[in-house]
């Protein structure tokens, strides 16, 4: 055994009937301990050597010895069948692939690190001297990992314990077979570990915290191919700095905003409408600073919230259609025993009928320029993306056209969401607007008798509406028009 705890097994010699000067007893026995040292000088290079300090050893390729020694070190593999002695200390064993030889502890608390990801560490299936020692396992690394034990693990890897603490985070798997007892929760160091016992084993596992993973609109009355979550749409983030949303964050159905998902990972709870705050904007061209939105009015309710199991969990939540249109909603997802968030993030997604354009000088405008960017499209099969299938039918037909023509010169202010600090999240989204901006004079598929159109005049006036319906009624036969509306 290690009765130094250098790192080094030594030798207990038992002399029977051994008689040494100055013991009184004739033929006591005698025993020696030989300490096994490190001069050989093949095996341990002074390099990968440590002392009394707290050192850091860092492994090259091929096949080594480290040797921690004294302190508090840290020792670090670099792949292969290395050797890692941690000696006395509390020390870190690191290793980024599970080639390793041998792993030893030593005396003190010592913790094995897997660092990298894609690891999976099974217990069951090493042998017990190849890792000793050892008091604690993190499987955080750079990436999703996997630890496998039994209770009987928990009893063998380490000489003077029975207690092993495994630390992890988001995205790391943990098997650890069955029996086990669940024991009120305890902190270890910085962090909340979740226990559990059989016989004299006693394991902790780190609490990982919950965090939002994804969230997207959900077109509930969607009707065509595929699924009705829209990749094009990003639910813009509080973060550190104020930002200015773009017509990445604002949708344009004929339903407004009916479905929102959130992916929310170490759920731990049966999250409710009462674990989020609905908030919506005014409508029309409305004044940030007489309207903050903190100061927005109270959302409707929505009509369900749903929990579809996974990992993570997803949030289902949807409401009647046009509860909410042609106003930005602003969305809180609490802090609390049921979300399991640390602290609450805030979510927003804005709705006006009929944009398809993007905003210009600080609000977003259904223009004659939207109703040819959906007429150009008239027929095609639409999936919960399109910016031109406005009814959410799968099809891009003359009904789109109406509904946006009937949302004419309808106007949304183009608002800027706080920091951070004004109402809670934290995180940052994609503004887009530039991508999607719409220039009339760019546009080479428009019609000529669609040019008069195009230029800047008054959006007042029955006479502007008709020239509208002119335009379409000179590409559009009344018997076109019919087929392609659904009713």
């Amino acid at each position: 055994g290690d009765i130094n705890g250098d790192g080094f097994d030594d030798l207990i010699i038992g002399a029977f009937g051994g008689d040494a000067s100055g013991n009184a007893k004739s033929y006591a026995g005698e025993s020696y301990v030989i300490f096994s040292r490190n001069e050989f000088t093949n095996s341990i290079l002074t390099a990968n050597l440590g002392n009394s300090s707290a050192n850091t050893l860092n492994g090259a390729s091929g096949a080594q010895i480290l040797n921690g020694a004294d302190g508090n070190d840290t020792v670090v593999g670099n792949g292969g069948a290395d050797i890692l002695i941690g000696g006395r200390g509390n020390d870190v064993l690191a290793v980024s692939d599970l080639t390793f030889k041998r792993m030893v502890g030593g005396t003190g608390t010592d913790t094995l690190r897997l660092d990298g990801s894609g690891h999976h560490l099974d217990l069951t299936t090493i042998p017990d001297n190849r890792i000793v020692d050892i008091e604690q396992i993190d499987i955080t690394g750079s990436g999703n990992n996997t630890l496998t034990l039994t209770h009987r693990e928990v009893l063998n890897i380490s000489s003077h314990s029975n207690t092993l603490v495994v630390r992890r985070n988001a995205g790391d798997s943990l098997n650890i077979g069955p029996g086990w007892t669940q024991q009120a929760n305890e902190t270890v160091g910085p962090d909340t570990c979740e226990v559990f016992t059989q016989g004299a084993a006693t394991l902790k596992v780190q609490v990982v915290p919950s965090s939002i993973v994804g969230s997207f609109v959900n077109h509930a009355s969607y009707s065509g191919p595929g699924s009705s979550i829209d990749g094009g749409k990003i639910l813009a983030k509080e973060g550190l700095i104020g930002q200015t949303l773009g017509f990445n964050n604002l949708i344009n159905t004929t339903h407004g905003i009916n479905g929102l998902v959130f992916d929310i990972a170490n759920m731990p709870g049966a999250v409710t409408a009462s674990d989020f705050v609905f908030q919506m904007s005014p409508t029309g061209a409305f004044s940030e600073a007489v309207n903050p939105v903190e100061s927005w009015q109270t959302a409707p309710a929505p009509s369900s919230v749903t929990v579809q199991s996974g990992s993570p969990s997803r949030v289902w939540i949807t409401w009647p259609n046009n509860a909410i249109a042609n106003r930005w909603m602003r969305v809180t997802v609490k802090a609390n025993a049921n979300t399991g968030l640390t602290v609450p993030e805030v979510y927003y997604v804005g709705h006006l009928q009929g944009e398809t354009t993007g905003p210009s000088g600080g609000r977003f405008t259904v223009l004659v320029g939207d109703i040819l960017q959906i007429r150009s499209a008239l027929a095609q099969i639409a999936n919960a993306s399109s910016t031109l299938d406005l009814d959410k039918s799968g099809t891009v037909l003359v009904a789109d056209i109406l509904a946006a023509r009937s949302n004419l010169a309808s106007e949304l202010t183009q608002i800027t969401i706080p920091a951070f600090g004004s109402g809670g999240g934290g995180g940052s989204f994609i503004d887009e607007a530039e991508q999607f901006s719409y220039s009339y004079t760019s546009q080479s598929a428009v019609a000529a008798t669609d040019l008069p159109l195009l230029t800047d005049q008054s959006l007042q006036g029955a006479a502007y509406a008709a020239a509208v319906d002119s335009a379409l009624d000179d590409l559009y036969s009344a018997s076109q028009r019919r087929r392609g509306r659904r009713f």
